[in-house]
């Protein structure tokens, strides 16, 4: 198990369960992956594929993401922006 720590530990409203452990919801673990350091690109096929599998929206990556600095909430933007409707 890893521990991450955080400036902003998850809500409750962030957290689910899954297989009985707590999880922070997709576009939470997103965000926070990417005010972390991961590659862009894997930022962006994470957006793709949370999108294309129905586990979030650009409206709850968008509320995420305002959470978080100026420059994730608009790599979020530009990302959502390219993806084709």
């Amino acid at each position: 198990m890893r521990l991450h720590t955080l400036n902003r530990p998850p809500t409750k409203r962030e957290v689910c369960q899954i297989a009985g452990l707590p999880v922070t919801q997709p576009e939470r673990t997103i965000v926070d992956s990417l005010a972390t350091g991961t590659q862009p690109e894997q930022i962006q096929m994470a957006i793709r594929q949370a999108l294309d599998r129905g586990i979030t929206t650009p409206r709850r990556l968008r509320t995420a993401a305002s959470r978080s600095s100026v420059r994730v909430a608009k790599f979020i933007e530009r990302s959502l922006e390219e993806i084709p409707a």
